[in-house]
């Protein structure tokens, strides 16, 4: 015997797509606007007037100074090389015998307002839509039977 979909099974099938796509749409959306928190530490040729010794650097200080480029750090508490370059009152420091610039940056990256707004007026519509479509559905079969 062949079943043939109603249109309740259509609808509920596209809101729970688009219930689906707004949800995946929100967390990536979420991973791309984030909180960004950088360092960098460049070797210098010459040894700076005033400078601070760094007896003991964090893993993300030390691959900042063997890759020479920029390294991203989940958050600031991760590391803490600029509470010593503000404390110190300089970003130059040395560390066994070799001199280095240091720094970071903070970047915050917040979300786009409409696309954002959109995606999660689709997650409330649809899960809105699933939740009547199954309500009356239930009540339409108790009714019936």
């Amino acid at each position: 015997m062949t079943r043939k979909l109603s249109e309740t099974h259509f609808a509920l099938i596209f809101f729970t797509l688009t219930l689906c796509i707004s949800v995946y749409g929100i967390i990536e959306m979420q991973s791309i606007y984030h909180q960004s928190y950088t360092i960098y530490v460049s070797k210098l040729s010459e040894m700076p007037s005033h400078y601070f010794v760094l007896e003991n650097p964090d893993a993300y200080v030390l691959k900042a100074m063997s890759s020479q480029d920029y390294v991203n750090i989940g958050s600031p508490e991760d590391t803490q090389i600029d509470d010593l370059i503000r404390a110190k009152e300089t970003s130059y420091l040395e560390y066994n015998g070799t001199y280095y610039a240091a720094g970071f940056l903070f970047e915050n990256k917040s979300l786009p307002a409409v696309p954002f707004f959109l995606i999660s007026v689709g997650a409330v519509v649809s899960a809105s839509s699933i939740v009547i479509i199954a309500s009356s559905k239930t009540a339409t079969q108790i009714r019936n039977g």
